[in-house]
């Protein structure tokens, strides 16, 4: 059987022996190994009950009397891990356990503080170390007292032991060192056990913060120390800072703020609470920085401070004399630039930013006239003084002179400020650029440079700035012929119809770059809007090339005696002196058409009705060499006319004779027009061929063409008429002998007979 030695001896065994039945309760678990001649015991859910030593014992029962044999012996020893504490002696003080973070815990300089750390239900007892960062203490260290107490210990029962460690943090007046300050004090137990190798131990740390009561504080405003009054520029967010001098980290310090002589216009502080005697600022650090902004009203009033923290409420002491500060509201300066447009003479608006490209901000000069520009800095207080460079910038540097720098043109003087109450002044100042070419005068060769008003006054320096166009209307306009500025063109130019429109216009020498339009009367009086246009930079000036497109416009009959006209358009300049040139066009017409008729001879009464004597046929101009076929009589005479239908100028005619398969054989006749110079007036011409004594030898079969042109290119139209020569044959049945064209029919495009 297993005995639990609860203190029992082996050879003076109690009855009933204190034996485990895991008959009767479910804690314990017997098991039997008889082959292995074993027995095992299992204890379920170990609790301080279960602290014992177990045996087996055999016992037998010899002549009476109960005797027993230990077997084996098993120490059960029940732990329990201590519940570990720390806190210490002061007001809020933090309590802390072995699984929380370092936390921070205040002192306060000069004033003891005793950490007590508190090791509950343990089993076994727990030991106490204390430590000061790395370094244990002990009661026997100067300045240092420890005191540890344990509670009534059992054999079965936990013990409650506490420790506590007490000392002074101290500030070292001659070297600003606070004793113990943001020092990790730890405490650490331990608990041994017999059957483990190593002892459980835990630990609690808490750093500590020593407050020191503030004794002196002033201000830095702006990060720069500040002494009373002290300038602040107007609606400026102001940091101002209040030290305290021998104060180091403090967990709160309230400062007590008061505005004189208004409260009112109090300041608007960025942080804190607002309380009827000023504003409460709670502070973390030595020190600690706030914002406000800076009203018109505060110029001339008193802030004052007054700082407190726990330490002085712990220590008793008096509260820190009140701190004070007076304000001067100052403004830094502005700067703008303002002038009149040279065109309109509207005021173009104040430029107040630094120029960043000369498209945004910009000085319009207009070459050969003055113009003045005003500097202003308004509003500001102390007044600023002016200065106005020429050169290259401020982003390069105002006042730094040399080839590429800037140079001072001028300074503003006392007599350009005026006070307009309040403590502020006005800044106006007025410099004319005069135009010329000498020095401080402005030509197209300033283009491009910068102005600059730089205002400055005790708070500092302002800005502003624009680029200088110089606006230069053209100086000259050229109108070419064709598509490059190679030939200029005359001052009547002729041309063919069906041609393309080819000119070319150049405005030179103007800045920005001029514009270029185009019109023709015979257009409508509208512009031409298809005309291209390029400028090209030469120098500082640009020339403008403006080409009228082939692909666009070509000579019509209507463009003939009408001025083609190019011109110029300035408008940055005001566009006063707009140049001109142009040119007057002549437009050659072809004839589109030649009608060619023929005249029959008068006729004897016998020889056929006499209503047909002297009939005109007249075929459709330009048909088809051979489709027209007409007969005619032997040994007569007949008239031939050719007849244009309009053309410019008049046109000539050349009359052949061909074979009917077209091949040419003779020239018969040619006219030249006796002017063929362009009049500009559509009008028709005629020629007239006679064929005397027709004879069938040199005629019958043939054709007779009539073609006219003139100096078009593509002026020829032509007019043909096969011949058919028939003998004249004197008898009543001639119609059946010979049909001639007055008593023909025309069937299908041709003259049967």
């Amino acid at each position: 059987m297993y005995i639990k030695d609860e203190g029992v001896d082996v050879n003076t065994l109690p009855a009933p022996l204190p034996f485990v039945n895991p008959f009767t309760s479910t804690k314990y678990e017997i098991a039997v190994d008889f082959v292995q001649l074993t027995i095992s015991i299992t204890i379920k859910n170990l609790d301080l009950t279960d602290h014992a030593s177990y045996w087996c014992l055999f016992q037998d029962n010899v002549g009476g009397t109960n005797q027993g044999e230990e077997m084996d012996r098993v120490d059960v020893c029940i732990t329990n891990p201590a519940t570990l504490t720390l806190t210490n002696n002061l007001a809020g003080a933090p309590t802390t356990d072995h699984d929380d973070p370092i936390v921070d815990t205040d002192a306060v300089s000069g004033h003891p503080i005793t950490f007590t750390c508190t090791a509950t239900d343990a089993l076994p007892q727990a030991s106490f170390k204390w430590f000061i960062g790395t370094t244990e203490v002990f009661d026997a260290n100067a300045g240092i007292a420890i005191t540890t107490n344990h509670g009534a210990a059992a054999f079965d029962s936990t013990v409650d032991s506490t420790s506590t460690l007490t000392f002074t943090p101290q500030l070292n007046d001659g070297t600003g060192v606070v004793a113990f300050d943001d020092s990790l004090i730890k405490c650490e137990i331990s608990q041994e056990f017999t059957a483990s190798p190593a002892p459980l131990t835990q630990d609690s740390v808490q750093r500590l913060n020593v407050l020191v009561r503030p004794t002196i504080c002033y201000f830095v405003v702006n990060n720069a120390p500040a002494t009373s009054p002290v300038d602040v520029i107007r609606d400026a967010s102001v940091t101002l800072t209040a030290f305290v001098e021998n104060h180091r980290d403090a967990s709160s310090i309230t400062f007590s703020t008061t505005v004189q002589p208004s409260p009112a216009d109090n300041l608007v502080i960025g942080t804190g609470d607002s309380a009827a005697d000023g504003v409460q600022i709670l502070l973390v650090d030595a020190f600690r920085d706030y914002t406000f902004t800076v009203r018109d009203s505060n110029d001339g009033n008193t802030l004052a401070f007054t700082a407190d923290n726990n330490a002085l409420n712990l220590a008793g002491d008096p509260a820190l004399s009140p701190c004070e500060i007076e304000f001067n509201v100052v403004d830094g300066p502005t700067s703008s630039i303002d002038y009149n447009d040279p065109v309109t003479g509207v005021a173009n608006g104040p430029i107040d930013t630094i120029h960043t490209d000369c498209a945004t901000n910009k000085i319009e000069f207009l070459q050969g006239a003055d113009l003045t520009i005003t500097c202003s800095s308004l509003d500001v207080n102390p007044a600023a003084t002016i200065t106005v460079y020429q050169g290259d910038g401020p982003a390069n540097g105002v006042g730094d002179g040399g080839t590429n720098g800037d140079f001072l043109l001028a300074t503003s003087g006392a007599g350009d400020q005026t006070a307009i109450g309040g403590g502020s002044f006005n800044t106006v100042f007025a410099y004319t650029l005069v135009a010329g070419s000498g020095t401080n005068q402005f030509d197209i060769n300033d283009d491009g440079d910068v102005i600059t008003c730089c205002a400055t006054n005790s708070v500092g320096v302002t800005y502003s700035s624009a680029c200088l166009e110089v606006l230069v209307q053209p100086s000259g306009l050229i109108l070419y012929e064709g598509l490059t500025s190679g030939d200029t063109a005359e001052s009547t130019e002729t041309r063919n119809e069906g041609e393309p429109i080819e000119f070319t216009c150049v405005a030179e020498d103007a800045n920005p770059a001029a514009g270029i339009f185009w019109r023709l009367p015979s257009r409508g009086g509208s512009d031409l809007t298809e005309a291209s246009e390029t400028p090209v930079q030469q120098g500082n000036v640009f020339d403008t090339t403006s080409v009228l497109s082939s692909t666009t416009y070509s000579y019509q009959a209507s463009d003939c005696n009408q001025v083609l006209t190019c011109t110029t358009v300035h408008t940055e300049s005001g566009n006063t002196n707009p140049l001109s040139d142009s040119v007057t066009l002549e437009v050659v017409v072809p004839p589109d058409m030649v009608t060619l008729e023929i005249v029959a001879p008068p006729v004897n009464a016998d020889d056929g009705p006499a209503s047909l004597s002297g009939s005109t046929v007249a075929f459709t101009s330009d048909q088809d060499v051979g489709s027209q076929t007409i007969c005619v009589i032997h040994g007569r005479d007949y008239q031939l006319t050719g007849t244009t239908n309009e053309e410019d100028p008049d046109a000539d005619f050349t009359w052949v004779r061909r074979t009917t398969a077209g091949v040419l054989e003779a020239t018969i006749r040619t006219y030249t027009a006796p002017d063929n110079t362009v009049t500009c007036s559509l009008q028709s011409t005629s020629d007239t061929l006679i064929l005397n004594d027709i004879d069938c030898d040199t005629y019958d079969g043939k054709r007779i063409c009539v073609e006219a042109d003139n100096e078009h290119p593509d002026a020829a139209v032509m007019d043909c008429v096969d011949l058919d020569v028939k003998a004249e044959v004197q008898s009543a049945i001639w119609k059946s002998l010979c049909l001639c064209w007055w008593c023909s029919e025309r069937v299908g495009g041709e003259y049967a007979y």
